[in-house]
Protein backbone atom coordinates (compact mmCIF):
# COMPACT_ATOMS: atom_id res chain seq x y z
CA UNK A 1 0.00 0.00 0.00
CA UNK A 2 1.47 3.26 -1.00
CA UNK A 3 1.95 5.59 2.00
CA UNK A 4 2.70 8.68 0.17
CA UNK A 5 1.64 10.37 -2.87
CA UNK A 6 1.32 13.96 -5.09
CA UNK A 7 -1.25 16.28 -3.69
CA UNK A 8 -3.19 17.21 -7.08
CA UNK A 9 -2.03 16.33 -11.00
CA UNK A 10 -1.05 19.30 -12.64
CA UNK A 11 0.21 19.59 -16.19
CA UNK A 12 2.53 22.31 -15.03
CA UNK A 13 5.37 23.84 -12.94
CA UNK A 14 2.94 26.27 -11.56
CA UNK A 15 0.93 26.97 -8.61
CA UNK A 16 -1.34 29.97 -7.70
CA UNK A 17 -1.39 32.88 -5.30
CA UNK A 18 -2.26 30.30 -2.47
CA UNK A 19 0.37 28.06 -3.26
CA UNK A 20 -2.32 25.46 -3.62
CA UNK A 21 -5.08 25.09 -6.14
CA UNK A 22 -4.39 24.05 -9.88
CA UNK A 23 -4.48 26.94 -12.49
CA UNK A 24 -8.01 27.82 -13.28
CA UNK A 25 -9.58 25.42 -11.18
CA UNK A 26 -12.69 27.28 -9.82
CA UNK A 27 -12.99 29.10 -6.23
CA UNK A 28 -15.34 26.63 -3.98
CA UNK A 29 -15.06 23.34 -2.35
CA UNK A 30 -12.64 21.77 -4.96
CA UNK A 31 -10.29 24.29 -4.26
CA UNK A 32 -9.00 22.39 -1.52
CA UNK A 33 -5.92 20.43 -1.24
CA UNK A 34 -5.79 17.11 -1.66
CA UNK A 35 -3.30 14.95 -0.35
CA UNK A 36 -4.04 11.42 -2.10
CA UNK A 37 -2.74 9.88 -5.38
CA UNK A 38 -2.97 12.32 -8.62
CA UNK A 39 -5.20 9.42 -10.13
CA UNK A 40 -8.09 9.39 -7.42
CA UNK A 41 -10.97 10.73 -8.98
CA UNK A 42 -13.00 13.66 -7.19
CA UNK A 43 -16.13 11.13 -6.60
CA UNK A 44 -16.54 9.56 -2.87
CA UNK A 45 -13.72 7.20 -2.14
CA UNK A 46 -14.39 3.83 -2.94
CA UNK A 47 -14.48 2.64 0.95
CA UNK A 48 -16.44 0.50 2.40
CA UNK A 49 -19.59 1.37 4.79
CA UNK A 50 -19.14 0.53 8.22
CA UNK A 51 -21.17 -0.67 10.89
CA UNK A 52 -20.26 -1.90 14.80
CA UNK A 53 -20.03 -5.56 15.51
CA UNK A 54 -23.21 -6.90 16.75
CA UNK A 55 -23.53 -6.27 20.71
CA UNK A 56 -22.63 -10.19 21.88
CA UNK A 57 -19.70 -10.18 19.64
CA UNK A 58 -18.55 -7.18 20.70
CA UNK A 59 -19.04 -8.15 24.09
CA UNK A 60 -17.40 -11.03 23.44
CA UNK A 61 -14.14 -8.88 21.48
CA UNK A 62 -14.33 -6.98 24.66
CA UNK A 63 -13.54 -9.67 27.11
CA UNK A 64 -10.70 -10.96 25.48
CA UNK A 65 -9.47 -7.18 25.14
CA UNK A 66 -10.06 -7.58 29.18
CA UNK A 67 -8.31 -10.66 29.38
CA UNK A 68 -5.36 -9.42 27.27
CA UNK A 69 -6.03 -12.45 24.66
CA UNK A 70 -4.77 -9.90 22.20
CA UNK A 71 -4.46 -12.01 19.08
CA UNK A 72 -7.77 -14.03 19.73
CA UNK A 73 -9.47 -10.49 19.74
CA UNK A 74 -7.56 -9.05 16.51
CA UNK A 75 -8.24 -12.41 14.81
CA UNK A 76 -12.04 -11.57 15.44
CA UNK A 77 -11.53 -8.26 14.47
CA UNK A 78 -9.69 -9.04 11.12
CA UNK A 79 -12.02 -11.60 10.50
CA UNK A 80 -15.43 -9.36 10.35
CA UNK A 81 -13.12 -6.89 8.48
CA UNK A 82 -12.97 -9.24 5.68
CA UNK A 83 -16.09 -10.54 5.45
CA UNK A 84 -17.25 -10.17 2.42
CA UNK A 85 -14.67 -7.72 0.78
CA UNK A 86 -14.35 -10.75 -2.20
CA UNK A 87 -17.98 -9.91 -3.21
CA UNK A 88 -17.90 -8.93 -6.89
CA UNK A 89 -21.46 -9.43 -7.81
CA UNK A 90 -23.61 -7.22 -4.87
CA UNK A 91 -22.92 -3.67 -5.88
CA UNK A 92 -22.75 -1.62 -3.43
CA UNK A 93 -20.66 -4.28 -0.85
CA UNK A 94 -22.01 -5.06 2.73
CA UNK A 95 -20.94 -2.61 5.52
CA UNK A 96 -17.90 -3.79 7.37
CA UNK A 97 -18.26 -4.45 10.84
CA UNK A 98 -15.99 -2.89 12.27
CA UNK A 99 -14.22 -2.52 16.75
CA UNK A 100 -15.89 0.26 18.53
CA UNK A 101 -13.21 3.76 18.67
CA UNK A 102 -12.28 2.26 22.59
CA UNK A 103 -11.35 -0.80 20.64
CA UNK A 104 -9.64 1.07 18.31
CA UNK A 105 -7.46 3.41 20.46
CA UNK A 106 -6.41 0.20 22.33
CA UNK A 107 -5.07 -1.61 19.56
CA UNK A 108 -3.30 1.59 18.50
CA UNK A 109 -1.53 1.63 21.61
CA UNK A 110 -0.67 -1.66 21.28
CA UNK A 111 1.02 -1.15 18.35
CA UNK A 112 3.56 0.71 20.06
CA UNK A 113 3.66 0.25 23.77
CA UNK A 114 7.25 -0.86 24.88
CA UNK A 115 5.56 -3.92 26.56
CA UNK A 116 4.49 -5.11 22.82
CA UNK A 117 8.09 -3.45 20.95
CA UNK A 118 11.20 -2.67 22.49
CA UNK A 119 10.80 -4.20 26.08
CA UNK A 120 8.16 -7.15 24.91
CA UNK A 121 8.83 -9.71 27.55
CA UNK A 122 8.00 -12.42 24.79
CA UNK A 123 8.05 -12.80 20.99
CA UNK A 124 4.00 -13.01 21.28
CA UNK A 125 3.86 -9.39 22.50
CA UNK A 126 5.53 -8.31 19.34
CA UNK A 127 3.32 -10.62 17.58
CA UNK A 128 0.36 -8.53 19.06
CA UNK A 129 1.78 -5.48 17.72
CA UNK A 130 2.57 -6.69 13.85
CA UNK A 131 -1.23 -8.25 14.03
CA UNK A 132 -2.28 -4.60 15.34
CA UNK A 133 -0.98 -2.27 13.21
CA UNK A 134 -2.01 -5.11 10.12
CA UNK A 135 -5.47 -4.87 11.55
CA UNK A 136 -5.20 -0.78 11.54
CA UNK A 137 -3.86 -0.60 8.31
CA UNK A 138 -6.64 -2.78 6.83
CA UNK A 139 -9.34 -0.32 8.32
CA UNK A 140 -7.60 2.19 6.67
CA UNK A 141 -7.07 1.27 3.61
CA UNK A 142 -11.22 -0.86 3.30
CA UNK A 143 -13.39 1.13 5.15
CA UNK A 144 -11.58 4.55 5.06
CA UNK A 145 -10.79 6.90 8.22
CA UNK A 146 -14.13 8.58 8.05
CA UNK A 147 -16.56 5.77 8.55
CA UNK A 148 -13.98 3.83 10.86
CA UNK A 149 -14.30 6.76 13.27
CA UNK A 150 -10.76 7.84 13.42
CA UNK A 151 -11.32 11.24 14.91
CA UNK A 152 -13.10 9.81 17.84
CA UNK A 153 -10.91 6.37 18.13
CA UNK A 154 -7.38 8.69 17.83
CA UNK A 155 -8.54 11.65 20.01
CA UNK A 156 -6.50 12.23 23.17
CA UNK A 157 -7.76 12.18 26.83
CA UNK A 158 -8.70 15.97 26.57
CA UNK A 159 -11.65 14.56 23.68
CA UNK A 160 -14.68 13.02 25.11
CA UNK A 161 -14.30 9.30 23.51
CA UNK A 162 -17.88 8.37 24.00
CA UNK A 163 -19.09 11.72 22.49
CA UNK A 164 -19.68 10.18 19.33
CA UNK A 165 -18.70 13.20 17.42
CA UNK A 166 -18.51 12.59 13.85
CA UNK A 167 -19.65 8.66 13.55
CA UNK A 168 -20.63 7.57 10.17
CA UNK A 169 -21.44 4.01 11.47
CA UNK A 170 -24.72 2.50 11.68
CA UNK A 171 -25.49 0.29 15.17
CA UNK A 172 -28.20 -2.25 14.45
CA UNK A 173 -28.78 -2.73 18.48
CA UNK A 174 -29.34 0.70 18.76
CA UNK A 175 -27.25 1.30 21.51
CA UNK A 176 -24.14 3.64 22.06
CA UNK A 177 -21.37 0.83 21.93
CA UNK A 178 -18.95 2.93 22.45
CA UNK A 179 -19.40 4.63 25.93
CA UNK A 180 -18.25 1.32 27.51
CA UNK A 181 -14.58 1.93 27.51
CA UNK A 182 -12.42 -1.10 27.81
CA UNK A 183 -11.27 -2.26 31.49
CA UNK A 184 -7.77 -2.66 30.64
CA UNK A 185 -4.56 -0.49 31.63
CA UNK A 186 -3.47 -0.28 27.94
CA UNK A 187 -7.03 1.33 27.70
CA UNK A 188 -6.44 3.46 30.60
CA UNK A 189 -3.42 4.68 32.44
CA UNK A 190 -1.28 2.83 29.64
CA UNK A 191 -2.72 4.27 26.81
CA UNK A 192 -0.87 6.50 24.18
CA UNK A 193 -3.89 8.90 24.56
CA UNK A 194 -3.24 9.43 28.12
CA UNK A 195 0.25 9.31 28.02
CA UNK A 196 0.51 12.44 25.37
CA UNK A 197 -1.06 15.46 26.01
CA UNK A 198 -1.34 16.27 22.15
CA UNK A 199 -0.40 14.64 18.96
CA UNK A 200 2.94 17.33 18.65
CA UNK A 201 4.15 16.33 22.18
CA UNK A 202 4.48 12.79 20.62
CA UNK A 203 5.30 13.79 17.32
CA UNK A 204 8.83 15.41 18.76
CA UNK A 205 9.67 12.76 21.26
CA UNK A 206 9.41 10.31 18.03
CA UNK A 207 12.15 12.81 16.23
CA UNK A 208 13.78 12.87 19.44
CA UNK A 209 13.88 8.93 19.68
CA UNK A 210 14.94 9.23 15.71
CA UNK A 211 18.17 11.36 17.00
CA UNK A 212 19.72 10.02 20.17
CA UNK A 213 17.20 6.38 20.96
CA UNK A 214 17.68 4.68 17.52
CA UNK A 215 16.38 1.71 18.51
CA UNK A 216 13.64 2.90 19.46
CA UNK A 217 12.97 4.51 16.71
CA UNK A 218 12.50 1.55 15.00
CA UNK A 219 9.23 1.38 16.79
CA UNK A 220 7.86 4.26 16.38
CA UNK A 221 8.73 4.68 12.57
CA UNK A 222 5.74 2.74 11.81
CA UNK A 223 3.74 3.97 14.18
CA UNK A 224 4.31 7.39 12.89
CA UNK A 225 4.14 6.44 9.46
CA UNK A 226 0.64 4.76 10.11
CA UNK A 227 -0.82 8.32 11.73
CA UNK A 228 0.22 10.48 9.02
CA UNK A 229 -1.01 8.12 6.30
CA UNK A 230 -4.31 8.43 8.47
CA UNK A 231 -4.33 12.20 8.41
CA UNK A 232 -3.67 12.18 5.02
CA UNK A 233 -6.56 10.26 3.79
CA UNK A 234 -8.96 11.66 6.69
CA UNK A 235 -7.86 14.95 4.79
CA UNK A 236 -8.55 13.63 1.35
CA UNK A 237 -12.02 11.92 2.08
CA UNK A 238 -13.45 15.15 3.24
CA UNK A 239 -12.51 17.21 0.57
CA UNK A 240 -14.35 14.99 -1.43
CA UNK A 241 -17.25 14.38 0.86
CA UNK A 242 -17.32 18.60 0.88
CA UNK A 243 -17.18 18.56 -2.98
CA UNK A 244 -19.69 16.01 -3.15
CA UNK A 245 -22.23 17.68 -0.90
CA UNK A 246 -21.48 21.26 -2.58
CA UNK A 247 -22.73 19.54 -5.99
CA UNK A 248 -25.97 18.28 -3.95
CA UNK A 249 -27.15 21.54 -3.24
CA UNK A 250 -26.45 22.78 -6.37
CA UNK A 251 -28.39 19.93 -8.05
CA UNK A 252 -31.64 20.44 -5.50
CA UNK A 253 -31.62 24.43 -6.89
CA UNK A 254 -28.32 25.90 -5.19
CA UNK A 255 -30.17 26.73 -1.83
CA UNK A 256 -27.78 28.97 -0.19
CA UNK A 257 -25.74 27.70 2.87
CA UNK A 258 -27.09 28.53 6.19
CA UNK A 259 -25.77 31.08 8.45
CA UNK A 260 -24.08 28.95 10.24
CA UNK A 261 -22.14 27.76 7.54
CA UNK A 262 -21.01 31.54 6.14
CA UNK A 263 -19.51 31.72 10.06
CA UNK A 264 -17.85 28.46 9.80
CA UNK A 265 -17.28 27.39 6.03
CA UNK A 266 -16.07 23.80 5.06
CA UNK A 267 -17.39 21.87 8.23
CA UNK A 268 -16.42 18.48 7.16
CA UNK A 269 -13.01 19.79 6.93
CA UNK A 270 -13.51 21.41 10.16
CA UNK A 271 -14.17 17.78 11.86
CA UNK A 272 -10.88 16.63 10.36
CA UNK A 273 -8.20 14.50 12.29
CA UNK A 274 -5.55 17.55 11.85
CA UNK A 275 -7.73 19.71 12.61
CA UNK A 276 -8.94 18.11 16.25
CA UNK A 277 -4.71 18.01 16.80
CA UNK A 278 -4.09 21.72 16.26
CA UNK A 279 -7.34 22.50 18.56
CA UNK A 280 -5.65 19.94 21.18
CA UNK A 281 -2.81 22.75 21.28
CA UNK A 282 -5.86 26.10 21.41
CA UNK A 283 -7.42 24.19 24.38
CA UNK A 284 -4.32 24.20 26.35
CA UNK A 285 -3.29 27.73 25.73
CA UNK A 286 -0.67 26.89 23.38
CA UNK A 287 0.22 29.37 20.53
CA UNK A 288 -0.42 26.86 17.79
CA UNK A 289 1.62 27.50 15.15
CA UNK A 290 4.65 28.10 17.06
CA UNK A 291 4.16 24.37 18.76
CA UNK A 292 3.59 22.95 15.53
CA UNK A 293 6.98 24.33 13.67
CA UNK A 294 8.80 23.20 16.63
CA UNK A 295 7.82 19.68 16.88
CA UNK A 296 7.74 19.47 12.91
CA UNK A 297 11.64 20.38 12.90
CA UNK A 298 12.66 18.95 16.46
CA UNK A 299 16.11 17.82 16.38
CA UNK A 300 17.66 18.36 13.16
CA UNK A 301 20.21 21.07 14.42
CA UNK A 302 23.35 20.03 15.70
CA UNK A 303 22.60 21.35 19.76
CA UNK A 304 19.35 19.66 19.50
CA UNK A 305 19.65 20.08 23.58
CA UNK A 306 17.17 23.30 23.26
CA UNK A 307 14.64 20.64 21.58
CA UNK A 308 14.78 18.39 24.52
CA UNK A 309 13.88 20.18 26.83
CA UNK A 310 10.02 20.41 24.95
CA UNK A 311 9.86 16.70 24.72
CA UNK A 312 9.93 14.42 26.66
CA UNK A 313 9.54 10.10 27.16
CA UNK A 314 5.59 8.96 26.71
CA UNK A 315 6.26 5.82 28.16
CA UNK A 316 8.12 5.75 31.65
CA UNK A 317 11.32 3.86 30.56
CA UNK A 318 10.74 3.38 27.21
CA UNK A 319 13.66 3.86 25.93
CA UNK A 320 15.27 0.87 27.58
CA UNK A 321 15.87 -1.64 25.22
CA UNK A 322 14.97 -5.28 25.99
CA UNK A 323 12.30 -7.35 28.08
CA UNK A 324 12.28 -6.58 32.22
CA UNK A 325 12.21 -9.26 34.42
CA UNK A 326 12.03 -10.55 37.34
CA UNK A 327 11.76 -14.16 37.37
CA UNK A 328 14.45 -16.06 39.19
CA UNK A 329 16.19 -19.09 38.15
CA UNK A 330 14.54 -22.69 39.87
CA UNK A 331 16.28 -25.40 40.87
CA UNK A 332 19.38 -24.12 41.79
CA UNK A 333 20.47 -25.02 45.28
CA UNK A 334 21.92 -23.00 47.73
CA UNK A 335 24.39 -24.16 50.63
CA UNK A 336 26.88 -21.78 51.75
CA UNK A 337 28.64 -23.88 53.90
CA UNK A 338 30.02 -25.44 50.81
CA UNK A 339 29.84 -22.82 48.53
CA UNK A 340 27.31 -23.26 46.75
CA UNK A 341 25.51 -19.86 45.80
CA UNK A 342 22.55 -20.71 43.56
CA UNK A 343 22.42 -17.93 40.98
CA UNK A 344 23.19 -15.16 43.60
CA UNK A 345 26.70 -14.49 41.68
CA UNK A 346 25.28 -14.87 38.66
CA UNK A 347 22.99 -11.86 38.90
CA UNK A 348 25.85 -10.27 40.48
CA UNK A 349 27.97 -10.49 37.28
CA UNK A 350 24.99 -9.58 34.98
CA UNK A 351 24.56 -6.26 36.73
CA UNK A 352 27.83 -5.30 36.51
CA UNK A 353 27.86 -6.31 32.73
CA UNK A 354 24.91 -4.02 32.51
CA UNK A 355 26.48 -1.59 33.89
CA UNK A 356 29.65 -1.74 31.63
CA UNK A 357 27.66 -2.04 29.12
CA UNK A 358 25.78 1.05 29.62
CA UNK A 359 28.84 2.60 30.36
CA UNK A 360 30.48 2.45 27.05
CA UNK A 361 27.05 2.76 25.00
CA UNK A 362 26.80 6.22 26.52
CA UNK A 363 30.56 7.70 27.15
CA UNK A 364 33.29 7.92 24.95
CA UNK A 365 36.40 5.33 25.75
CA UNK A 366 38.97 7.65 25.77
CA UNK A 367 39.76 8.80 29.01
CA UNK A 368 38.60 12.06 30.45
CA UNK A 369 40.81 15.09 30.08
CA UNK A 370 41.92 17.54 32.36
CA UNK A 371 39.58 20.80 32.93
CA UNK A 372 41.09 24.18 31.49
CA UNK A 373 42.91 25.20 28.28
CA UNK A 374 46.15 22.87 29.37
CA UNK A 375 47.13 19.50 29.69
CA UNK A 376 49.78 17.80 31.36
CA UNK A 377 52.78 16.68 28.86
CA UNK A 378 53.08 12.85 28.67
CA UNK A 379 55.77 11.33 31.15
CA UNK A 380 56.30 14.83 32.41
CA UNK A 381 56.88 15.55 35.96
CA UNK A 382 53.43 17.52 38.06
CA UNK A 383 54.34 21.42 36.93
CA UNK A 384 54.96 20.19 32.51
CA UNK A 385 52.06 21.56 30.96
CA UNK A 386 51.44 22.21 27.22
CA UNK A 387 48.99 24.33 25.41
CA UNK A 388 46.41 21.84 23.61
CA UNK A 389 45.53 23.10 20.32
CA UNK A 390 42.51 24.43 19.45
CA UNK A 391 41.32 21.58 16.85
CA UNK A 392 38.44 22.52 14.58
CA UNK A 393 34.79 21.68 14.79
CA UNK A 394 33.52 18.25 13.73
CA UNK A 395 31.35 18.27 10.66
CA UNK A 396 28.37 17.42 10.90
CA UNK A 397 27.15 13.41 10.86
CA UNK A 398 23.51 13.31 9.39
CA UNK A 399 22.40 9.78 11.15
CA UNK A 400 19.76 6.83 8.91
CA UNK A 401 17.34 7.51 11.58
CA UNK A 402 17.27 11.06 11.43
CA UNK A 403 17.11 11.07 7.56
CA UNK A 404 14.12 8.69 8.05
CA UNK A 405 12.53 11.82 9.53
CA UNK A 406 12.46 13.73 6.42
CA UNK A 407 10.16 12.47 4.33
CA UNK A 408 7.65 12.47 7.68
CA UNK A 409 8.16 15.89 8.07
CA UNK A 410 7.71 17.17 4.72
CA UNK A 411 4.11 15.08 4.48
CA UNK A 412 3.14 16.42 7.62
CA UNK A 413 4.00 20.22 6.17
CA UNK A 414 1.88 19.79 3.33
CA UNK A 415 -1.10 18.85 5.22
CA UNK A 416 -0.44 21.75 7.19
CA UNK A 417 -0.16 24.20 4.37
CA UNK A 418 -3.50 22.66 3.05
CA UNK A 419 -4.88 23.46 6.69
CA UNK A 420 -3.24 27.20 6.29
CA UNK A 421 -5.38 27.30 3.20
CA UNK A 422 -8.77 25.65 3.52
CA UNK A 423 -9.50 26.74 7.40
CA UNK A 424 -8.16 30.31 7.90
CA UNK A 425 -7.72 31.01 11.64
CA UNK A 426 -6.30 27.35 12.55
CA UNK A 427 -2.61 28.27 11.76
CA UNK A 428 -0.94 31.04 10.40
CA UNK A 429 -1.76 32.56 7.00
CA UNK A 430 -0.10 30.42 3.99
CA UNK A 431 2.95 32.36 2.75
CA UNK A 432 3.50 33.14 6.69
CA UNK A 433 4.07 29.25 6.94
CA UNK A 434 5.64 28.34 4.10
CA UNK A 435 8.24 31.46 4.95
CA UNK A 436 8.21 29.89 9.10
CA UNK A 437 9.48 26.06 7.02
CA UNK A 438 11.82 28.00 4.75
CA UNK A 439 13.65 29.79 7.26
CA UNK A 440 14.32 26.39 9.46
CA UNK A 441 15.13 24.61 6.38
CA UNK A 442 17.77 26.86 5.28
CA UNK A 443 19.54 26.65 9.26
CA UNK A 444 20.29 23.51 8.87
CA UNK A 445 23.37 21.20 8.34
CA UNK A 446 23.77 20.81 4.56
CA UNK A 447 23.65 17.18 4.89
CA UNK A 448 19.93 17.84 6.00
CA UNK A 449 19.30 21.07 3.79
CA UNK A 450 20.04 18.49 0.81
CA UNK A 451 17.08 16.38 1.88
CA UNK A 452 14.77 18.71 2.52
CA UNK A 453 14.95 20.83 -1.15
CA UNK A 454 15.89 17.36 -3.30
CA UNK A 455 14.00 16.84 -6.18
CA UNK A 456 11.26 14.59 -4.37
CA UNK A 457 8.45 12.28 -6.97
CA UNK A 458 6.68 10.99 -3.66
CA UNK A 459 6.51 12.89 -0.73
CA UNK A 460 6.16 16.72 -1.85
CA UNK A 461 3.55 17.67 -4.60
CA UNK A 462 5.15 19.53 -7.16
CA UNK A 463 3.48 22.43 -6.66
CA UNK A 464 3.66 22.86 -3.19
CA UNK A 465 7.82 21.72 -3.42
CA UNK A 466 8.24 24.53 -6.04
CA UNK A 467 6.66 27.09 -3.78
CA UNK A 468 8.85 25.88 -0.87
CA UNK A 469 12.17 26.30 -2.95
CA UNK A 470 11.48 29.65 -4.17
CA UNK A 471 10.81 30.74 -1.08
CA UNK A 472 14.47 29.66 -0.37
CA UNK A 473 15.94 30.56 -3.27
CA UNK A 474 14.49 34.57 -2.96
CA UNK A 475 15.53 34.75 0.38
CA UNK A 476 19.42 33.44 -0.98
CA UNK A 477 20.02 35.60 -4.21
CA UNK A 478 20.98 38.64 -4.39
CA UNK A 479 18.75 41.95 -3.91
CA UNK A 480 19.91 44.08 -7.24
CA UNK A 481 18.37 40.48 -9.97
CA UNK A 482 15.52 41.05 -12.03
CA UNK A 483 12.13 41.56 -10.52
CA UNK A 484 10.88 37.86 -11.41
CA UNK A 485 7.35 39.61 -11.75
CA UNK A 486 8.43 41.79 -15.31
CA UNK A 487 10.29 39.23 -16.50
CA UNK A 488 7.01 36.66 -16.36
CA UNK A 489 4.56 38.07 -14.47
CA UNK A 490 1.77 35.18 -15.26
CA UNK A 491 3.87 32.48 -13.91
CA UNK A 492 4.65 34.62 -11.53
CA UNK A 493 1.43 35.18 -10.44
CA UNK A 494 0.58 31.29 -10.04
CA UNK A 495 4.25 31.03 -7.88
CA UNK A 496 5.49 29.04 -10.73
CA UNK A 497 8.58 28.51 -12.48
CA UNK A 498 9.55 28.82 -16.04
CA UNK A 499 12.75 28.53 -18.23
CA UNK A 500 12.60 32.44 -18.64
CA UNK A 501 12.52 33.16 -15.51
CA UNK A 502 15.23 30.61 -14.17
CA UNK A 503 17.30 32.29 -17.27
CA UNK A 504 16.85 35.35 -16.23
CA UNK A 505 15.98 35.58 -12.63
CA UNK A 506 17.69 32.83 -10.51
CA UNK A 507 20.29 30.80 -12.72
CA UNK A 508 23.17 33.27 -13.48
CA UNK A 509 23.47 34.57 -9.72
CA UNK A 510 25.43 33.72 -6.77
CA UNK A 511 24.54 33.84 -3.09
CA UNK A 512 23.64 37.10 -1.48
CA UNK A 513 26.00 35.99 1.23
CA UNK A 514 30.23 35.33 0.75
CA UNK A 515 30.15 32.01 2.83
CA UNK A 516 30.94 28.49 0.81
CA UNK A 517 27.77 26.92 2.51
CA UNK A 518 25.19 29.70 1.60
CA UNK A 519 26.26 29.37 -2.18
CA UNK A 520 26.13 25.71 -1.91
CA UNK A 521 22.68 26.00 -0.71
CA UNK A 522 21.73 28.33 -3.33
CA UNK A 523 23.35 25.95 -6.22
CA UNK A 524 20.63 22.75 -4.24
CA UNK A 525 17.97 24.77 -4.61
CA UNK A 526 18.98 25.99 -8.23
CA UNK A 527 19.53 22.01 -9.45
CA UNK A 528 16.16 21.13 -7.99
CA UNK A 529 14.12 23.84 -10.11
CA UNK A 530 16.20 23.16 -13.05
CA UNK A 531 14.87 18.95 -12.08
CA UNK A 532 11.29 20.26 -11.52
CA UNK A 533 11.54 21.93 -15.25
CA UNK A 534 13.05 19.27 -17.17
CA UNK A 535 10.92 16.12 -15.57
CA UNK A 536 7.56 17.89 -15.65
CA UNK A 537 7.37 20.90 -18.41
CA UNK A 538 8.52 20.47 -22.02
CA UNK A 539 10.80 23.43 -22.15
CA UNK A 540 13.48 23.42 -24.89
CA UNK A 541 16.74 23.60 -24.23
CA UNK A 542 18.93 26.25 -25.43
CA UNK A 543 22.46 27.73 -24.72
CA UNK A 544 21.03 30.51 -23.03
CA UNK A 545 20.22 28.26 -20.68
CA UNK A 546 23.58 26.34 -20.40
CA UNK A 547 24.93 30.01 -20.41
CA UNK A 548 23.02 31.45 -17.96
CA UNK A 549 24.12 28.13 -15.36
CA UNK A 550 27.80 28.48 -16.29
CA UNK A 551 27.62 32.08 -15.33
CA UNK A 552 25.88 31.00 -11.73
CA UNK A 553 28.59 28.27 -11.55
CA UNK A 554 30.86 30.73 -12.06
CA UNK A 555 29.76 33.57 -9.95
CA UNK A 556 29.47 31.31 -7.03
CA UNK A 557 33.11 29.93 -7.31
CA UNK A 558 34.53 33.59 -7.05
CA UNK A 559 32.84 34.81 -4.40
CA UNK A 560 33.84 32.10 -1.81
CA UNK A 561 37.30 32.84 -3.19
CA UNK A 562 37.06 35.93 -1.62
CA UNK A 563 36.31 34.19 1.53
CA UNK A 564 38.65 32.70 3.79
CA UNK A 565 37.95 30.02 6.17
CA UNK A 566 38.49 30.36 10.25
CA UNK A 567 39.75 27.04 11.90
CA UNK A 568 37.06 26.77 13.16
CA UNK A 569 34.82 26.17 10.00
CA UNK A 570 37.64 24.51 7.96
CA UNK A 571 35.57 20.50 8.11
CA UNK A 572 32.08 23.03 7.72
CA UNK A 573 34.31 24.82 4.54
CA UNK A 574 35.78 21.50 3.05
CA UNK A 575 32.38 19.74 3.41
CA UNK A 576 30.47 22.53 1.96
CA UNK A 577 32.87 22.80 -0.95
CA UNK A 578 32.35 19.28 -1.84
CA UNK A 579 28.63 19.98 -1.76
CA UNK A 580 28.94 22.90 -4.21
CA UNK A 581 31.46 20.75 -6.43
CA UNK A 582 28.72 18.07 -6.77
CA UNK A 583 25.92 20.49 -7.23
CA UNK A 584 28.13 22.02 -10.01
CA UNK A 585 28.55 18.72 -11.48
CA UNK A 586 24.87 17.77 -11.46
CA UNK A 587 23.84 20.69 -12.66
CA UNK A 588 26.25 20.42 -15.82
CA UNK A 589 25.09 16.88 -16.57
CA UNK A 590 21.22 17.50 -16.61
CA UNK A 591 22.19 19.98 -19.15
CA UNK A 592 24.10 17.36 -20.89
CA UNK A 593 21.02 15.59 -21.06
CA UNK A 594 18.91 18.02 -22.15
CA UNK A 595 20.96 19.41 -25.03
CA UNK A 596 21.41 15.75 -26.12
CA UNK A 597 17.11 15.35 -25.92
CA UNK A 598 17.54 17.93 -28.70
Amino acid sequence: MVQTSSLTSIDAISTPGSYYTASGSPVDTADTTITSSPGRSREKPPFRDAQLIPHELKQHCQINLEEELYLQAIQLFSGFLSDGNKITTARPLPPARIATPAQLALLNTLTIHPSFTSRAPERSHLHVAAHALAYLRGLLEIVGPVNANFRQAFAFSGTDRGSGRGKCYNTSSGEDSDSELVGNKYAKQQSIWRRASDFWSILGWAFQCASEHPQRWKSWKPWLSYMVEVLESDWDERVLLEAAEGERREQQGGSPPSEKGKAHPHPILRDSLIAGYLDDLRKQRKQVTKEVMRALMAFLDLDASADGVFYKEIFTGETTIGPRTNKRKRDQAVDIENDQFGDYLDRIDDFESEEENDASSTFPATSKPERGPFRRAAGGGGSSKRPIKKEAAPAFQLSESVAETIPLRLRIFRILSAIADSLPGKLCSVPEIYQMFSDRIRSLPLPTFKLFVGFHTTEMPDFCHVALIKVMADDLLPVGRPDPEKVDKETEAENGISLVLLVKCYLPFASNRVTVEDNARLSLVLESMLWHLYHKCEAEYSEGLRKAVEKGIKAREDKIRRKGSSSDGINNDKLAREVLERSTKSLRLLMDVWSAQG
